[in-house]
């Protein structure tokens, strides 16, 4: 199963439990189209392990995105968080693999 990883929910860890750094590890891929892959674990009573990959969009998605997320926020009477426009660079998912295993 593959999920989509909403990334104000979702908490990871590496194999050792120690915190994942999502956000930093995302923007090390720094290329459109271009794909990093990190082994990790949403942190949970029982963690779910898999590998956490995530793919940098193009300048025009990005843009599409960061603007979408600005109306809704300002529709909302919000402001964005700089996280959230940071992530919208990228679209990150968690294929699982069997619980507990890398």
């Amino acid at each position: 199963m593959t999920v989509r990883v909403n990334t104000g929910a979702l908490r990871f860890e590496t194999a050792s439990g120690q915190p994942f750094d999502l956000l930093a590890s995302v923007e090390s891929v720094k290329q459109a189209g271009t794909v990093g892959v990190w082994a990790g674990a949403v942190r949970a009573e029982i963690p779910v392990m898999g590998r956490i990959c995530a793919l940098r969009k193009t300048d025009e998605a990005i843009e599409e995105a960061q603007v979408r997320i600005c109306k809704t926020a300002q529709w909302k009477g919000m402001q964005p968080r700089e996280d959230t426009l940071r992530y919208a660079r990228y679209v990150i998912l968690l294929p699982h693999s069997q619980p507990n295993s890398f």
